[in-house]
């Protein structure tokens, strides 16, 4: 079937407002990224809780860090990075987790950058087959306008475009596996970006998504997942921390004057 309309959350000025950072929301999906961007925090501060979603903060060169799990599911999703962009203000977002593939020529362990999100189960049954809901496709804003110094180096970590189908259904079929890549045309599928697409969106903050392959999506996902959640070690948020740490300042942004949040902090 073809491709809904793409459409994207960004304003041009928006994305050439944060060129300058100064707080960045984190999400991630495995608690091992969460470790390796701490480990190389300058300062923590503590956790607090909104509903059922711990936040987390700490400091990374110039920047304030905002950390939350995104869940098990777009739903969830979009309750946690609501409940952490709704009570911080962030610049930017960026978020590290698996997605399975569709596409035999991906393999796991591989590191790609996500172009672009298609919410498969949004549509109609129709007497003529599933039809697609209009405006369930997004398009990720470019990496090279949104990091800059850093696009380069993230590039080289993330050698592949991800376009992923995402939902609350983790694959573990090969036949569901083959229908989803025919129908859409994607080549990855995950269980929260389109809820933290919807959540970011809402606060007009662009998100940079950092995926792995985790599993094949196929028959053999579960044995396949649980076997790289055993050997995973965090990459990419050891990754990721050193990007936050060559963002630039935010000349607005008190945090960019160390007398100034000296006395913010007193």
């Amino acid at each position: 079937m073809p491709r809904s309309i793409v459409c994207s959350f960004v304003l041009t000025s928006l994305i050439t407002a944060t060129c300058a950072v100064g707080n960045v929301a984190f999400f991630y999906a495995v608690e091992d990224d969460l470790d390796a961007l701490k480990s190389q925090a300058d300062t923590t501060g503590r956790t607090e809780v909104v509903g059922r979603s711990r936040i987390s903060q700490f400091t990374i060169g110039a920047h304030t860090v905002f950390a939350v799990k995104m869940g098990a599911g777009c739903v969830e999703t979009a309750i946690n990075a609501q409940a952490l962009l709704s009570t911080r203000r962030c610049d930017l977002a960026i978020s590290v987790g698996p997605v399975g593939a569709l596409h035999s020529a991906l393999k796991v362990g591989d590191w790609g950058l996500v172009r672009e999100v298609v919410a498969y189960q949004r549509g109609s049954q129709t007497p003529g087959g599933y039809l697609l809901a209009k405006g369930t496709t997004t398009t990720l804003p470019e990496v090279s306008v949104l990091l800059q110094h850093s696009s380069e180096s993230l590039r080289k970590f993330a050698v592949e475009d991800f376009f992923v189908a995402s939902g609350e259904i983790f694959s573990a079929s090969d036949i569901f596996r083959s229908e989803l890549h025919a129908e859409f045309s994607t080549n990855t599928i995950d269980m929260n970006l389109w809820g933290l697409l919807s959540a970011c969106a809402d606060h007009e903050v662009p998100l940079i998504a950092l995926r792995i392959v985790s599993d094949q999506a196929g028959d053999s996902a579960s044995e396949q997942f649980a076997e790289f959640t055993k050997n995973y070690r965090g990459e990419g948020g050891d990754f990721i921390a050193k990007i936050i740490r060559e963002l630039p300042k935010n000349p607005a942004s008190p945090e960019s004057y160390d007398a100034l949040q000296k006395l913010l902090d007193n």
